[in-house]
């Protein structure tokens, strides 16, 4: 058998099946799927390559599967009559609607914060944990 990495397939079909497993289904059980040993799996998991794929593939995953929700969600409110609104599928639209509207305004400030000078993000980081702006000819302490 090959050795650990992605040029091993049962490697690939391990971080797949931890990526999307389902409720109830156990680390032991993929191993047994896989038929490998539940150690060499946990080995595995210590591996930061293991892991950024298994990230990369759950984000993947779960932003597939927002996007389904959402999309499900857009149907629902456009099929509901006029004169019955459901107020349950309203709000649900609306809290999703305003949990993208913050994702985005985050990702906005972040890569507003990417671009400042490093004197002014360590000023801005100052103001974050101490509420004030510092005083005239503060320097940061690295």
């Amino acid at each position: 058998m090959r050795g650990p990495g992605p040029e091993n397939p049962i490697w690939t079909a391990a971080i797949d099946r931890i990526a999307r497993r389902g409720p109830g289904e156990t680390l032991e059980g993929i191993a047994v799927d896989l038929g490998i040993d539940s150690s060499t799996l946990w080995r595995w998991r210590q591996d930061p390559q293991f892991l950024d794929q298994v990230r990369e593939l759950t984000q993947a995953s779960w932003t597939c599967q927002l996007g389904k929700i959402d999309n499900e969600l857009i149907a629902c409110v456009e099929a509901m009559p006029a004169d019955k609104p459901n107020p349950q599928i309203l709000r649900l639209a609306y809290d999703r609607a305003q949990a993208l509207v913050s994702i985005s305004e985050d990702r906005s400030f972040e890569r507003f914060v990417e671009q400042m000078s490093t004197a002014d993000r360590e000023e801005l980081e100052y103001f974050a944990v101490h509420g004030v702006l510092p005083e005239k000819g503060w320097e940061a302490t690295s």
